[in-house]
């Protein structure tokens, strides 16, 4: 009984071998010579098998027959999908937002607004480089989510949001420290100013808070008589601030320091004015 079980499971296995063979040859036959509905088929059979550099070459060999016909929808589809496959996520995305463009109503639209967005997600550089793939990968989630709030793909495109923005912040802080460090300490009050405008919920917003308070402070110092006292008055302010949301900062100690030479300044301006 073993013996016919196991020449069973052997004969079923090469029927199956000799099927793909035979259906493999047809479709290398097709994609050489076959008619464009041939190789359309030959193409999806490829997709299927995961040999995209084959797919995607019958893809755009059928595209630019059946520009007009119906089927274009579905191959425009399978074609970014293919070029998404094959890591090529800059075709990928294009052809993803050309389908978005020509039907937007289309039966495959929220697969192609994530996987546009996902495509430009993968794009995206570290914080330290440039963040134009960033930007346009936060723009196209953002679409996303708002045109498809019951989506099951939802938190996953959240989640990339989430990341993405934090990238952001990190080079936005990472800017202003940097002024901090060279001494630009104008440029760094500007900077994290901005900052905390733009990103109100950064794991970063602590320490960019307090080190408002040490670049305040220290453009105070640096400035000529006649603006001390309104910078060491903002210094003041943002330590109010701090204090305010932050009571108990680990960097308080050296707020604390910071606020009393900002007050001590003051004091005696007044006095040299008096």
């Amino acid at each position: 009984m073993k013996q016919y079980i196991i020449y069973i499971f052997f004969a079923a296995i090469f029927i199956s071998l000799t099927a793909c063979s035979k259906e493999m040859r047809q479709m290398n036959k097709w994609a050489k010579k076959g008619t464009p509905d041939q190789k359309d088929s030959a193409a999806m059979f490829f997709m299927r098998n995961k040999d995209y550099e084959k797919a995607s070459i019958l893809f755009e060999e059928v595209m630019g027959i059946k520009r007009n016909t119906s089927r274009y929808e579905g191959l425009l589809r399978e074609y970014a999908r293919c070029k998404f496959s094959m890591q090529e996520y800059v075709t990928a995305s294009y052809f993803f937002d050309q389908y978005l463009r020509q039907y937007p109503n289309g039966k495959g639209k929220e697969e192609a607004g994530f996987m546009e967005a996902y495509a430009f997600y993968l794009q995206s550089d570290p914080a330290y480089l440039d963040q134009s793939y960033t930007d346009k990968a936060m723009q196209a989630l953002q679409v996303f989510l708002d045109q498809h709030p019951n989506s099951t793909r939802r938190k996953e495109a959240e989640k990339y949001l989430t990341e993405l923005r934090e990238r952001k912040a990190t080079k936005a802080f990472n800017q202003a420290k940097l002024y901090y460090k060279i001494s630009d300490f104008k440029a760094a009050v500007s900077y994290l100013q901005t900052f905390m405008d733009d990103f109100p919920d950064s794991r970063y917003r602590e320490e960019a808070q307090f080190l408002l308070i040490k670049s305040g402070v220290s453009l105070a110092d640096v400035s000529i008589d006649t603006k001390k006292v309104n910078r060491y008055k903002d210094a003041l302010e943002f330590y109010q601030k701090f204090i305010t949301k932050y009571p108990n900062s680990i960097y308080l100690k050296d707020a604390q320091n910071l606020h009393e030479k900002a007050r001590n300044m003051l004091l005696k301006l007044d006095k040299t004015n008096l």
